[in-house]
C-alpha cells in the first residue's frame, strides 16, 4: 500500500509475474499546479485499487495490463482527468475489469485500445470528454454513466462477438457520441443524442 501527498506525484509501478495486490491513496494539495500522474505495468492476477483526492488542475492516469483495476477520483476543483489504458502489451485474451468513478465537474478523457471484458465508467456531475474504447476479441460489457449533462464526441466499439454496451446520461447529450456494436449480436442502451451503429 502506498500513501502519497504531494504537489506532483509520478509513480511508476511494475509488479512481478505472480499475483499481487496494490492499493494507492494519492492526495494532491489545494493550489497544486503540477499534473499528478501514475504509470503502472502489471501482470496476470493482479488487483489494483486507486483512491485519488485530486486538487491539482489535471490528473493523468496511465495503466498497463492488469486483471482488475478500480479507480476512484474525487475532483475537488474543475479539473481534467485523463486515463490511458494499454491492454495490448500482451497478446493474450484477458479477463481484465476496469472500473472508474469520478466525482465533481471537469473533463474526462479516456484513450487507448483496451483488451478488456468489463469496462465501467461513472461520472458524477456535468462532464465533457472525447474517448475511444475498443473491446476485446470476445464478449464485452462496456458501460458509461454520466450523472449530469455530457458534451463530447466519444466512440465506443465492441468486439467480434456479442457485446453489451451502455452510454447513458441523466442530463442533455451534445456533441457526436457514437456506440458501435461491431460484429456479433450486440445489445446497446443509449441516451437520446447518441448515435448507434450495428446494434441489434
Amino acid at each position: 500500500k502506498v500513501q502519497v501527498e504531494s504537489r506532483t506525484s509520478n509513480l511508476d509501478i511494475r509488479t512481478g509475474p505472480s499475483s499481487d495486490s496494490i492499493a494507492i491513496e494519492l492526495t494532491t494539495p489545494a493550489g497544486a499546479r503540477a499534473t499528478a500522474a501514475i504509470a503502472a505495468t502489471t501482470y496476470f492476477g493482479d488487483v489494483m485499487d486507486l483512491k485519488i483526492a485530486n486538487n491539482a488542475p489535471a490528473f493523468d492516469l496511465s495503466l498497463g495490463f492488469s486483471d482488475s483495476v478500480a479507480a476512484e477520483i474525487d475532483r475537488k476543483v474543475s479539473s481534467a482527468v485523463s486515463v490511458r489504458l494499454d491492454g495490448q502489451r500482451t497478446s493474450s485474451i484477458s479477463d481484465q475489469a476496469f472500473k472508474l468513478a469520478v466525482k465533481g465537474p471537469g473533463s474526462l478523457n479516456l484513450n487507448g485500445a483496451v483488451i478488456s471484458d468489463s469496462i465501467s465508467v461513472e461520472s458524477e456531475g456535468a462532464t465533457t470528454g472525447n474517448f475511444q474504447f475498443t473491446g476485446a476479441r470476445l464478449d464485452n460489457t462496456i458501460e458509461v454513466v454520466v450523472k449530469g449533462n455530457f458534451n463530447g464526441s466519444p466512440r465506443i466499439v465492441g468486439g467480434s462477438f456479442n457485446d453489451s454496451i451502455k452510454f447513458l446520461a441523466e442530463g442533455n447529450v451534445t456533441g457526436s457520441p457514437v456506440v458501435d456494436g461491431s460484429y456479433g449480436v450486440d445489445a446497446c442502451d443509449t441516451s437520446v443524442g447518441v448515435t448507434t451503429v450495428d446494434c441489434e
